[in-house]
């Protein structure tokens, strides 16, 4: 590494370039929670081109025992801009189910796809 690593994650990522700074959420769930658990992910083309991305939600490649759809609800809710972008590209997604709210997709498999964004 070109500094040594420190507390701050942000130096980290810029000072080194074998750090990398994934866009994750990781939440813990306590027993007896009665309140919602969420994270928020940001999506977006920091380029000047116009591109297609597909978000792709899976599991690690050694991960083991049920999968995690089995065993939580996973949903992903769009803001305005994410849903306009997916709507005008034609509402493709794979193994996410409709919910009342239109911007309100649920995982119904291991790897889900929101697609043509």
């Amino acid at each position: 590494m070109t500094v040594a690593e420190g507390t701050e994650v942000t130096q980290n990522v810029k000072n080194n370039n074998n750090i990398a700074w994934k866009n994750t959420s990781v939440v813990d769930i306590l027993p007896d929670l009665s309140t919602d658990v969420s994270g928020v992910i940001a999506v977006g083309n920091y380029t000047n081109a116009t591109k297609s991305y597909t978000l792709e939600l899976h599991p690690e490649k050694n991960e083991y025992g049920k999968a995690l759809y089995l065993e939580a609800e996973i949903s992903l809710e769009m803001d305005t801009i994410l849903y306009d972008a997916w709507t005008a590209g034609n509402s493709l997604s794979t193994n996410l189910n409709n919910a009342k709210n239109p911007k309100l997709k649920i995982v119904n498999d291991s790897i889900a796809l929101l697609e043509n964004l």
